[in-house]
């Protein structure tokens, strides 16, 4: 199943209900320009940033301390999907080159 991918206001909107408080809108941009709209990519940079202290509260909103970075769930996610990619789809032989 194909899901559009998530416009900035929505990104907010899921974010204030995942978080459970409002989120600091320059966060909001930032996180959906870097998911690029998409739920999966969003959610591993979420547990990313909360899990390495980057995303934190403060005065009950929710903001982002410095630039993001990928956790290793998300690389591995985005690994799994190259790794099923057609080599001819990306100009490559079978030989890789």
């Amino acid at each position: 199943i194909d899901l559009a991918r998530l416009d900035t206001g929505r990104v907010a909107d899921l974010l204030t209900a995942a978080l459970g408080g409002q989120v600091d809108p320059a966060a909001v941009v930032e996180l959906a320009e870097h998911s690029g709209g998409n739920v999966l990519f969003l959610r591993e940079l979420v547990l990313a940033a909360d899990a390495d202290g980057n995303l934190t509260r403060d005065m009950d909103v929710w903001r982002l301390r410095g630039p993001l970075a990928p956790g290793d769930r998300i690389v591995e996610l985005v690994a799994s999907r190259l790794r099923d990619l057609d080599p001819e789809w990306h100009g490559c032989d079978k030989s890789g080159f």
